[in-house]
């Protein structure tokens, strides 16, 4: 089990600093209190219905699940947790929380993941709208450039929050058919 601890930060502090970001950006180009309301609306709905919100919450929080699932035969026949944010003590290799409170802090952890993709998403969407109304003829460029960064991120994030515990929730499988626990 291990949540990347280069993300927790950034999953705490980015959305609000990107968001004041955006909101700087177009604030210049919008024209009246109206028309940002509009913007903020029109990428609002932009950023709920867009795809590129939801893969990498989804992705590890089916990861997360797996490894911590396949964790709990070998936790029961005396090993250890070595993610110090599922043991009781809060140190590594220490003993585990239970299932319960393990299931608990990984739905916050993807929560935390879809802020960010959220966050990032509804920014971009805002700079892409504000760049749309300066560069009216390159509308389409503006908007594949989007899509381009949007998927690039989710792919990107999807692979970092995952990938481990894919990794580890195999690893679990093959040692505890190894030991002929399960």
């Amino acid at each position: 089990m291990m949540f990347a601890r280069s993300l927790r930060p950034f999953a705490e502090c980015w959305p609000v600093a990107v968001i004041c970001c955006a909101l700087s950006l177009t604030a210049g180009s919008i024209g009246s209190a109206q028309d940002e309301i509009s913007s903020i609306g029109h990428a609002l709905k932009a950023t709920v219905l867009d795809v590129t919100t939801y893969p990498a919450a989804i992705l590890h929080y089916d990861s997360t699940m797996r490894d911590w699932k396949s964790s709990q035969p070998l936790l029961q026949h005396g090993f250890v947790e070595q993610n110090p944010r599922f043991t009781l003590s809060g140190l590594s290799n220490d003993r585990p929380v239970s299932y319960g409170a393990g299931k608990n802090q990984i739905l916050r952890d993807a929560v935390s993941v879809l802020a960010v993709t959220a966050a990032h998403n509804f920014a971009t969407r805002l700079i892409e709208d504000a760049m749309k109304a300066r560069y009216p003829e390159h509308r389409k460029m503006v908007a594949v450039v989007g899509w381009i960064e949007r998927i690039g991120l989710s792919s990107y994030l999807s692979y970092h929050v995952s990938a481990a515990h894919y990794r580890q929730w195999k690893r679990n499988e093959r040692l505890a058919a190894q030991l002929g626990i399960r």
